[in-house]
């Protein structure tokens, strides 16, 4: 059987730092609660300026999982920080468009794209 590409078997969440002021979070496969819960932890711990969320190895985005992106969206504009959200699936934009964050989250197709649009914070 050939997977799609974006099945990379179990689900996962990773972070990874790039720079001293951004952070990617990357998901990969289906976002069952486990994984729901894991993404929910590390967006709640992640205080770089720049929060990118990488959902492009994610088959369907649940209502949980783009709720725990639209809090995670409100804290970062709350505390001046960026957040930006990688999604090329048209359906999992769609949830996306219908949270709260909605309008004001910054979506991009790929993570090349989010790493280079996303701005830097200016510190006053």
């Amino acid at each position: 059987m050939i997977r799609p590409a974006w099945d990379a078997g179990t689900p996962a969440v990773r972070v990874s730092r790039h720079r001293s002021d951004m952070t990617v979070v990357t998901v990969t496969g289906a976002l069952d609660q486990p994984t729901v819960r894991a993404l929910e932890r590390v967006l709640r711990q992640d205080r770089t300026p720049r929060l990118i969320v990488d959902l492009s190895a994610v088959p369907e985005l649940t209502p949980a999982a783009a709720g725990t992106i639209s809090r995670a969206h409100a804290r970062a504009r709350a505390e001046q920080r960026r957040f930006s959200v990688v999604v090329p699936q048209r359906a999992a934009a769609k949830v996306l468009a219908a949270t709260h964050a909605g309008p004001q989250l910054m979506r991009f197709l790929t993570l090349s794209d989010a790493m280079r649009e996303t701005p830097p914070v200016l510190l006053r």
